[in-house]
């Protein structure tokens, strides 16, 4: 267990600053194959405190990019958003090819497998599934960056505010969404949540999808 970080925690140095930060953060790369991410738990930094170094039980990034190829994450346990992964800053990029998620779980706010707090989450061919959360939870959740969907399933049966939320903060970043399954198993909840007017969500076309808050339409 570990308070406030999780098991793999992308930064900068300290010592750097601010604009190094900025520059060399974006530049670090590490690549997981077939790993692993299983029983990790972030306690939260005080009880009640949603800071930004909460959550991401598995992986928390503040800078930096990632890339998980057939990975599975399950069992992971976070206080506060990003059951299994957080991304909190602009200069995080998280790539997720093959991947799945299962039986991770977020005691409070979003993200039971998967908050975007800031950052840019690519998502192909993976599974999301089995993963729980509170009242307010959901499954993949960014509150702003930008977020790319595309060949996955992101299926729960269990009740919560929605599979897929997409807050953005009222900045004009995008999410986009193409050949997809995501859908609420609780089919009175909704499956996708736009709570923001001012966020863009773009279907590109063959999605399955279950109610939708704050969206016209879906193809």
């Amino acid at each position: 267990a570990a308070k406030g970080r999780g098991a793999v925690y992308v930064a900068p140095s300290t010592a750097e600053s601010d604009t190094q930060k900025n520059e060399n953060g974006a530049k670090t790369l590490i690549r997981f194959d077939g790993c692993t991410f299983s029983g990790n738990t972030v306690l939260g930094s005080t009880a009640g405190s949603a800071n930004a170094y909460d959550g991401g039980a598995a992986i928390s990034m503040v800078r930096g990019q990632v890339y998980a190829d057939g990975c599975t994450f399950s069992g992971n346990e976070a206080r506060f958003r990003g059951g299994a992964i957080r991304l909190n800053a602009g200069y995080s990029v998280l790539f997720l090819n093959r991947c799945t998620f299962t039986g991770n779980h977020i005691s409070n706010n979003y993200g039971s497998a998967i908050a975007v707090n800031d950052g840019h989450l690519v998502m192909n061919n993976c599974t999301v599934s089995g993963n729980s959360g509170d009242a307010t939870d959901t499954s993949v959740d960014a509150g702003s960056g930008s977020v790319f969907i595309v060949n996955s399933t992101i299926v729960e049966t269990t009740a919560r505010a929605a599979v897929l939320r997409y807050e953005n903060a009222g900045q004009a970043k995008n999410c986009t969404i193409i050949n997809n399954i995501i859908v609420n198993g609780n089919y009175s909840l909704n499956s996708i949540n736009i709570p923001n007017a001012n966020t863009y969500l773009v279907s590109k076309g063959h999605n399955i999808v279950g109610k939708a808050n704050g969206v016209a339409s879906f193809t």
